[in-house]
């Protein structure tokens, strides 16, 4: 029979989630989406529809993600939805608390410094939730499905979707601002990768099951 997770273990991921989902907020609410800075994802099409619908940038991340972790938990398993579930929860939350509630002022209408902060925060964040083994939602959860389903490569599930998210943002926004949520999306991939794999020869890898306790057991024993 495989152990049960130790309660420490779990109060750490959960704490990583907290504070991840807290750091890609702000990252969102303080540098790119006062910048028009589309990052890609769900996120980047929420700051589409913010400029040009008005519609608040935590319900549309909040709303779009629901449909897509619904798909997750039917598709792969409630287990792997519930830290993923808890990181949309705080990141819309705070997305609305910093933005609408609170009316968070832009910290820099620079966009070289909004792209390069923005990145560095974000990717902090989601390489916080990734190694506490969750998602930030989005892209995600659609690569983790097409991977789980039909084995379709995560990374080229993430280029498409940041390469037509791209392109609606310089529909919207024009080509110089689709070229900045470029280099946000490539500088905050690699603060993502130093945040799991820091300066050492190892590799993190993402098993995608409806058993990840088991799996997880057999592999530290």
């Amino acid at each position: 029979m495989p152990k049960a997770p130790l309660p420490a273990v779990r109060i750490r991921d959960i704490l990583y989630i907290v504070v991840g989902s807290i750091l890609v907020a702000f990252s969102l609410s303080a540098f790119t989406v006062p910048n028009k800075i589309a990052t890609g994802g769900l996120t980047g099409v929420a700051t589409i529809l913010y400029y040009m619908i008005g519609t608040p940038v935590g319900a549309v991340v909040f709303g779009g993600n629901i449909i897509l972790i619904s798909l997750q938990a039917w598709l792969i398993g409630r287990r792997s939805a519930w830290k993923t579930l808890l990181s949309i929860l705080i990141t819309s939350a705070a997305i609305e608390l910093m933005m609408n509630v609170y009316g968070m002022p832009p910290l820099t209408k620079d966009p070289i410094l909004a792209c390069l902060y923005g990145g560095l925060i974000s990717g902090v964040g989601v390489g916080m939730t990734f190694r506490a083994g969750g998602t930030t939602g989005g892209v995600d959860i659609i690569s983790q499905i097409l991977h789980f389903r039909y084995h379709i490569p995560v990374g080229d599930v993430m280029l498409f979707s940041n390469v037509l998210v791209t392109g609606l943002a310089g529909y919207a926004f024009g080509p110089e601002l689709a070229l900045y949520g470029l280099i946000t999306v490539f500088f905050s991939s690699k603060v993502i990768d130093a945040v799991l794999e820091g300066m050492s020869v190892f590799r993190t890898v993402f098993i995608i099951s409806k058993f990840p306790d088991e799996i997880s057991w057999a592999i530290i024993e």
